[in-house]
């Protein structure tokens, strides 16, 4: 609403260990990435052991996907421009509502697993989720989430009228239109 930015950034790091032996299982995990943090793990994964079959198959069973690494993450300066972006077309348009607050979420994780028999994999992960609070002219603030495999996925123009539409439907009483469209429902934290 006045134009401030904040910015956050966290990087987090750590190692998970799952044991199987006799029948039971046990899976623990350690923040950090070094052998403190996969000793700390292991030990705590043997500790948590309950009775329960081997949690991985038989290596001959495993197998790799071609699926695509995630997306690098945004760069901060992309992320400013696409707040820019998406603030002026929101404020562009003659429907009377306003922004409030837009904030812009994006993360990328990766794993590595390892069995005692040998087999190595990679996985990755990211996305981006923008949320929004707007005031519409009548009715009480909007918030609005929207998520995209990455950033660059989202278009500024495009997820303003969609927010638009969606802060103005309560004030209508219409149906919006009909369409796909990704939803992520969470609590707000």
């Amino acid at each position: 609403q006045d134009g401030g930015l904040e910015r956050r950034e966290s990087h987090e790091l750590g190692v998970a260990c799952r044991v199987s032996a006799s029948g039971r299982a046990g899976f623990a995990a350690a923040a950090g990435g070094g052998a403190r943090a996969g000793r700390q793990a292991a030990l705590a994964a043997f500790d948590a052991m309950l009775p329960s079959p081997d949690p991985l198959p038989p290596r001959e069973v495993l197998g790799t996907s071609g699926s695509a690494l995630a997306h690098p993450p945004t760069e901060p300066a992309q992320q400013e421009a696409f707040a820019h972006a998406l603030a002026s077309a929101l404020q562009d348009a003659s429907s009377g509502v306003t922004l409030v607050q837009v904030r812009l979420l994006g993360g990328t994780s990766s794993a590595a697993l390892a069995t005692g028999e040998g087999f190595l994999a990679r996985a990755a992960a990211g996305g981006a989720v923008v949320e929004l609070l707007l005031a519409p002219p009548a009715g009480p603030w909007r918030p609005l989430h929207f998520a995209a495999p990455a950033l660059a996925d989202l278009e500024p123009e495009a997820l303003a009228r969609r927010a638009i539409e969606a802060a103005l439907l309560a004030t209508r009483g219409g149906a919006p239109d009909r369409q796909l469209a990704d939803v992520l429902l969470a609590p707000a934290v």
